[in-house]
């Protein structure tokens, strides 16, 4: 479970949260007689998702990381960041909200590709 079974989101290196995730899954497929792979379905998309990030952050250059702190400054991008938790960073909905709030960052959707 967690990290050692990779679970390690590749943006942060954090293992926790996906660990306690993992363990959720196993506990529902042990009780209920599930399918562990088919529990850790949302666990597996997450962690494929923060892989896209780590590998768009090694092409950042020096320039792009200080073009995204900026970018992240803006008031609109701040009140956005407060009013969500950062579980719901990851899904679809909010990067839409966030691309809205700063649409600049379409910048560097290419990185992610």
């Amino acid at each position: 479970m967690g990290e050692a079974a990779t679970f390690v989101k590749a943006s942060t290196l954090g293992g926790i949260i996906p660990s306690l995730h993992s363990a959720k899954a196993l506990a529902g497929a042990i009780i209920n007689g599930g399918n562990y792979e088919k529990e850790l379905g949302n666990l597996k998309r997450e962690m494929r998702i923060h892989l896209k990030i780590r590998r768009a952050l090694d092409r950042f250059s020096d320039a792009d990381y200080d073009a995204l702190l900026k970018m992240m400054n803006k008031e609109s991008v701040k009140k956005l960041l407060k009013e969500h938790s950062r579980d719901e960073y990851s899904g679809n909905s909010f990067a839409l909200k966030l691309l809205m709030a700063q649409p600049l960052l379409t910048k560097f959707l290419f990185k992610a590709l």
